[in-house]
């Protein structure tokens, strides 16, 4: 093994810095490639929690309106959204869970949940 070895490496100094430094930037690349795909990642990752902290709190904010609001007023508000093009979502307050298809288990996804679920749950009254 020794010998094979030996007839990899050049025999003059010149090829030994050559292939040194063409080794170093090979490894460089490889380490500033990890660090970069481990920052979009990371970037990511936040971008997805900010979001859905936002989705989430607005989503109970506009819960707790409807909630307050008294019932014969909520036909008339959604009717005068619908009217003036403010409202493009349906709105569904469920009493009982919905079947949904479970989402595929990752990281990111399992961030967003967590969050989507502790805001609801400061921001809705129990």
């Amino acid at each position: 093994m020794r010998t094979r070895l030996r007839q990899l490496l050049p025999n003059s100094l010149q090829g030994r810095i050559v292939m040194l430094m063409a080794v170093s930037v090979a490894l460089a690349q490889v380490v500033g490639t990890y660090l970069w795909a481990h920052q979009i990642i990371h970037s990511a990752l936040i971008d997805a929690q900010v979001a859905a902290r936002s989705i989430a709190t607005n989503a109970a904010g506009t819960l707790r309106f409807f909630n307050d609001l008294p019932e014969q007023y909520r036909p008339i508000l959604v009717e005068q959204q619908r009217a003036m093009g403010g409202s493009r979502f349906l709105i569904s307050a469920n009493t009982r869970p919905v079947d949904l298809p479970p989402f595929e288990a990752t990281a990111l996804t399992q961030a967003v949940v967590d969050v989507v679920q502790e805001s609801l749950a400061t921001s809705l009254p129990k």
